[in-house]
């Protein structure tokens, strides 16, 4: 019969902040059940200490993981979820099988934590300067070819993005701007040329293709230092598109009637009711 223990576990570790610049004194807190087919080993105060150090080890190679890249702010409990499977054959060598849990994970000094959040609560506030929406067309439109309905015709996306500065401390003038709005146009013509008389233009708007240009987009807007939070767009066809209507044909006139003689070249008789032959001596009179 299985025998089973339960336990609490701690692990500190200094943890760097991408974001403040601080290094944090953290602090995480979890619980546990070990079960053991070997009694011996489950009521083994050794053994037990064997398996925390085993948690201590890869819960701070998961720490080593994140600090230095990302913000403390991201690291939470739920990130450890599948940790314990993945840690089964560990476990396993140890003579045990283990379920847990991580309840929480704190920044154990109290004026550090009080430092850090003046200093996140100021770059949330600096962060909030740096929100703008962009919103961008094609001038004009582009021309696509809908493989399905073998048409040409004229195009256009509208796209709008809420971003933020990558870096704060780094503001666009209007110039730049003005470049990832060119940059921006011409990413979608390319990938509109890249799907014209490929696909219809109706599959333009399914998820996929949708993803894959704004993906794009997104892409340029990274590489100009925004943060993309959010975005939303379609493709519409441009139904006046301001092209020249094609000249209409005159219609061809009508043959006029052919003009008939007022007299008779072969008796003189006046033709006053305009005939086409001579009332008098049937000569024509065309």
């Amino acid at each position: 019969m299985a025998a089973s223990i339960k336990d609490t576990f701690e692990i500190s570790y200094q943890y760097s902040d991408i974001d403040t610049g601080m290094t944090l004194p953290i602090v995480l807190k979890g619980s546990f059940t070990a079960r053991s087919f070997d009694e011996a080993k489950a009521s083994d105060p050794a053994a037990l200490e064997a398996l925390k150090n085993l948690l201590r080890e890869k819960f701070s190679d998961t720490f080593a993981a994140f600090s230095g890249k990302t913000s403390f702010a991201g690291v939470t409990p739920e990130i450890f979820k599948y940790s314990w499977p993945m840690l089964m054959l560990d476990f396993q060598k140890l003579g045990f099988t283990v379920s847990g849990d991580v309840e929480s994970i704190e920044i154990s000094d109290a004026s550090v934590k009080a430092d850090y959040e003046a200093k996140k609560t100021a770059l949330e506030e600096a962060r909030k300067q740096t929100q703008t929406t962009i919103r961008f067309a094609i001038p004009g439109g582009h021309p696509f070819h809908d493989a399905q309905s073998n048409q040409d015709m004229t195009i256009n996306v509208y796209a709008t993005f809420e971003v933020e500065l990558s870096d704060p401390t780094m503001p666009k003038s209007a110039e730049d701007f003005e470049q990832i709005k060119q940059k921006l146009v011409a990413k979608a013509k390319e990938i509109i040329d890249y799907q014209s008389g490929k696909i219809s233009f109706e599959a333009l708007n399914q998820p996929v293709n949708k993803n894959m240009l704004f993906g794009s987009l997104g892409g340029e807007l990274f590489n100009a230092g925004y943060k993309v939070n959010k975005f939303t767009g379609e493709f519409k066809e441009i139904a006046n598109n301001g092209a020249a209507a094609p000249a209409a044909q005159a219609a061809p006139a009508a043959p006029s009637a052919p003009a008939v003689k007022r007299f008779c070249t072969n008796c003189g008789q006046p033709n006053t009711n305009g005939s086409k032959f001579c009332p008098n001596c049937g000569n024509s009179l065309i």
